[in-house]
């Protein structure tokens, strides 16, 4: 179920998009439970809660953010990816 991965090419961001890369990781319960398939997520699924990230790309019109610097994410699912656009 959970044993496919996609790699996938990174566009420039668009307006008020801030492209980030995940440095820093938490594991909690709910993770835990649902790669054991405890906890069925609707799929396709991005897993993980928790995530540190470093800003790698700056939209126009994107503001409060530097390139490079480090942020703390809000719990949106998506802290094993290894890139997201947000």
């Amino acid at each position: 179920m959970l044993d496919q991965l996609e790699e996938i090419d990174l566009e420039a961001p668009g307006s008020g998009v801030v492209h980030i890369e995940q440095t820093v990781i938490g594991l909690d319960y709910m993770d835990v439970n649902q790669c054991s398939g405890t906890y069925l997520p609707t799929l396709p699924s991005r897993l993980g809660l928790e995530a540190e990230v470093r800003v790698i790309a700056i939209g126009s019109d994107a503001s409060d953010v530097s390139l490079g610097g480090r942020v703390a994410r809000d719990p949106v699912l998506g802290a094993y990816v290894k890139h997201l656009g947000r």
